[in-house]
């Protein structure tokens, strides 16, 4: 999810939000059990907005990786 209009406070509140959403009991159906995992990894621009569209991706995708390696359950933002 990119939401180049939004501050870093407010991405975070979304990425909450939809952790929320994901956030439920494992059901059985049919007799298969599931849970299910989501990882969000966010990266903010900076005021001036003096950094490519290439590297906002880059920074992102890092964040995503941080948190799916290390099975964290809440949001990573991506700073250096």
């Amino acid at each position: 999810v990119l939401m180049p209009s939004t501050d870093k406070k407010g991405g975070h509140i979304v990425c909450e939000r939809l952790e929320k959403l994901f956030r439920v009991e494992s059901d059985i159906y049919d007799k298969v059990s599931f849970k299910l995992f989501v990882y969000i990894g966010m990266a903010t621009l900076p005021g001036d907005r003096s950094i490519t569209s290439q590297k906002i991706m880059d920074d992102a995708s890092q964040a995503l990786i941080h948190a799916r390696e290390n099975r964290i359950d809440k949001t990573v933002i991506y700073s250096e």
